[in-house]
């Protein structure tokens, strides 16, 4: 991979975003260009600078000149606590913004130790869908407790506890949270909750942070025709260090003009570091001397 200024103009604002400073470096990056200006292989390379051993890290930036003076900013993100660093491509089984929500938190559990499910809305969701409740009830805990109420009362006390009560016995709302898995059922009731769950997993696997690109996020925007929700996983950044990361081959500006009556899209480019890559002729020539 040979760095350009638009990659050193990105290795900045990523840098900035994720040593947390000022309130307006706690944003997530969006990347945008046209096909063939290196978007992929741009998030795999910022993926490895993270990941890789220091050696390796440190002789990529004294490799080349362009951004060798940023060697001792980024290096000083490796040091301490790890971040966990997540790659997914493609966006068009996203049929709601919901479902973009599912899809993170099964993607970051599968990644990490400590396993932390939602269990703060099992019972709110239990209460309003009945008939989750008693499918719940008859296959799995019917042997065990009177009948439905009966097993929604006994959620409610374990909810009610404070988390070193029940921390060191058997947990039920995360066998719940289990068996709904199973039965392909999620408790997921607002954004919040997802926060929130962020947060545990974060302090829970003793991360600095959680990064997440999502290759091809194009069809999201195209699919569902909201931008809502996707606004507040960006929001979420200034109180919780994870960076949600798309890459697209529009201009966001795009979509803040189809949204323009929206006060979410002005929030929208607000919340986001955007990062233009493109291949013009100056890079090109650039690119191709380096290799003679």
């Amino acid at each position: 991979y040979i760095p350009h200024e638009d990659f050193r103009n990105l290795l900045e604002k990523f840098i900035r975003a994720l040593n947390r400073g000022k309130d307006d470096d706690k944003k997530p990056l969006w990347i945008y260009g046209n096909y063939g200006t290196g978007k992929t292989y741009t998030a795999f390379v910022l993926k490895h600078l993270l990941e890789d051993p220091i050696e390796e890290v440190v002789t990529f930036f004294d490799s080349h000149k362009i951004i060798s003076d940023l060697k001792d900013r980024f290096l000083s993100l490796r040091q301490g606590k790890g971040y966990l660093v997540l790659y997914r491509s493609g966006s068009s089984l996203l049929e709601s913004p919901l479902r973009l929500y599912y899809t993170l938190y099964y993607h970051i559990k599968q990644n990490v130790e400590n396993k932390v499910f939602f269990e703060e809305d099992i019972v709110h969701y239990l209460e309003e869908q009945k008939d989750i409740l008693k499918l719940l009830f008859e296959k799995f805990y019917r042997l065990n407790y009177i009948d439905e109420e009966d097993f929604l009362n006994r959620l409610r006390k374990v909810s009610s506890e404070k988390e070193e009560e029940w921390r060191g016995s058997i947990n039920l709302l995360e066998d719940v949270s289990k068996k709904l898995e199973e039965l392909q059922i999620f408790p997921l009731t607002s954004p919040e909750s997802f926060k929130k769950w962020l947060e545990r997993i974060i302090r829970e696997n003793n991360l600095k942070g959680i990064i997440y690109f999502w290759d091809e996020f194009t069809d999201f925007f195209r699919v569902t025709g909201t931008i809502t929700d996707f606004q507040e996983l960006a929001h979420a950044c200034k109180n919780i260090p994870f960076y949600f990361i798309p890459i697209t081959q529009d201009d966001p500006e795009q979509y803040l003009k189809r949204w323009q009556e929206s006060k979410n899209a002005e929030r929208v480019h607000d919340r986001f570091h955007m990062v233009r890559l493109a291949l013009n002729e100056v890079t090109a020539f650039k690119l191709i001397s380096n290799t003679i």
